[in-house]
């Protein structure tokens, strides 16, 4: 019984190892423009990967999240839609979603929101991290891309490609793919295989 349950821990810390490596940061404020670089050359082979489709020699980020778009997975729509979720709240940044250490208090700097230039590139890696861990069975064919008071690490990255700083992202707030195929966002179901959308809060 004992051998059992050691076995078992061993699993469940493997998994969960498995897991933040495929949700967690895998770049930091101190990452150079070299590895930045490395990091989009990364997610271009991960799209290849995905796709079969070669894009080495791609370098617009549009024309790779259309071929992102092209990935055989049941997920692509809710992955999507989450994305664009996000792309939203970034490009036009609300300053009351933002913490500030009184009420009365005036926000002490401005969020400088996505870049129209960046945001193609943003867009793309944000949904190709996503579809990853959706399509993995070490994160429960689920994926949670939120912000207590600091972007997790998927977001994270992806600000860091299209120049966001931590303090660019709404705080408390966050989207929620499940097992499902559901997409809850700040709460709202706002995408389900089903057909049914903003009706229902998440628990």
């Amino acid at each position: 019984m004992a051998d059992s349950y050691e076995e078992w821990q061993k699993y469940l810390a493997l998994k969960e190892e498995q897991r933040r490596l495929i949700v967690g940061a895998v770049l930091s404020e101190k990452s150079t423009d070299e590895e930045i670089k490395k990091e989009e050359k990364r997610a271009k082979m991960l799209i290849e990967q995905m796709t079969g489709i070669s894009v080495s020699e791609i370098d617009d980020w549009e024309e790779l999240f259309e071929i992102l778009n092209k990935v055989d997975s049941e997920y692509i729509e809710a992955a999507r839609i989450a994305t664009m979720w996000w792309v939203k709240k970034l490009t036009n940044p609300n300053k009351a979603e933002f913490y500030v250490a009184k009420p009365t208090q005036s926000l002490p700097f401005g969020p400088e929101g996505l870049s129209k230039e960046k945001e193609p590139l943003f867009r793309t890696y944000l949904m190709l991290r996503i579809l990853m861990a959706m399509e993995s069975y070490y994160c429960d064919h689920s994926c949670c891309v939120d912000v207590d008071y600091n972007p997790c690490g998927i977001l994270y990255d992806a600000g860091r490609l299209a120049g966001l700083r931590p303090k660019d992202y709404p705080h408390k707030t966050g989207t929620t793919i499940t097992s499902n195929n559901e997409v809850y966002a700040a709460g709202e179901l706002i995408y389900s295989k089903y057909g049914k959308t903003n009706s229902t809060k998440k628990k």
